[in-house]
């Protein structure tokens, strides 16, 4: 989980300096020639640009990680042996601490306001995309609870998969993404995923989850978050809210969705 957090973070890293370096670029061309022209026009996208391999690739990793770990199916490890480690381990384990970290990433989202740093939305689309995301969750994660019926570690219930702690965290993690990758201190934008991580390795510490539970809950965070961004112009239109200009609604639209913008 760990890795895939890392791996997750160098990977909007790696796509925001590319970002960067083609405005840097184009914006030169321009100044030198006076005149705008489109470098990419013409050239066919490399399978890797494609944003559904892009920003489908770690939630796709790891909801496969999560079901090819899922209860004894061994990948590189089973879900049982690795609680079975943790149990042996830390037998004592116990902490209150996740039921409360896996908020801090939103939290964070909207305290930023109050700095110099300035969020993608306003506040009231910021709200609009904390409560959808947080709909989306509820359905998709209470949904697979009862239909898969799980049992948890502890055997306190049968409400073990997916992680729903792992979820928001991550839902949140990808919502201060979002809102702040843009920003002059754009490392602020990265600072909710080792705390998403970390509310994942509390749930398995905890022995309250099978860490297929927090892999896949954590690509569900990540999906729900963007797809609450996709249908932003549709709760736009809905409530006859004014959306951000074509050129910064494109810009801060997860490129998973980014099929959506030509509507």
């Amino acid at each position: 989980m760990l890795y895939a957090c890392i791996f997750f973070m160098h990977t909007l890293e790696a796509q925001q300096m590319a970002a960067f370096r083609t405005e840097n670029s184009t914006a030169a061309l321009f100044q030198h020639t006076g005149v705008a022209k489109d470098i990419n026009q013409g050239l066919p996208d490399r399978w890797f640009d494609k944003p559904i391999v892009k920003d489908g690739l770690v939630p796709g990793l790891l909801i496969g990680d999560g079901l090819a770990t899922y209860d004894h199916h061994k990948f590189l490890f089973s879900s049982a042996g690795l609680k079975g480690e943790i149990v042996e381990d830390y037998p004592h384990f116990h902490t209150s601490v996740d039921n409360y970290l896996q908020y801090v990433p939103a939290v964070e989202t909207f305290t930023l306001r109050f700095t110099h740093l300035q969020p993608a939305h306003d506040i009231k689309h910021q709200l609009a995309l904390f409560f959808t995301t947080t709909l989306i969750q509820g359905i998709v994660v209470t949904s697979l609870k009862y239909a898969v019926h799980e049992q948890r570690p502890d055997g306190s219930d049968f409400h073990s998969f997916p992680s729903g702690h792992t979820t928001t965290a991550f839902g949140g993690a990808m919502f201060l993404y979002e809102e702040y990758k843009n920003s002059p201190h754009h490392w602020v934008a990265y600072t909710g995923f080792p705390v998403a991580a970390t509310t994942a390795a509390l749930r398995l510490y905890n022995n309250r989850h099978w860490y297929s539970d927090v892999a896949v809950g954590a690509a569900l965070g990540i999906l729900c978050t963007e797809a609450s961004y996709a249908i932003l112009p549709d709760i736009d239109r809905w409530f006859h809210w004014k959306h951000p200009a074509p050129d910064v609604a494109k810009e801060n639209l997860p490129w998973l969705f980014l099929s959506k913008q030509g509507r």
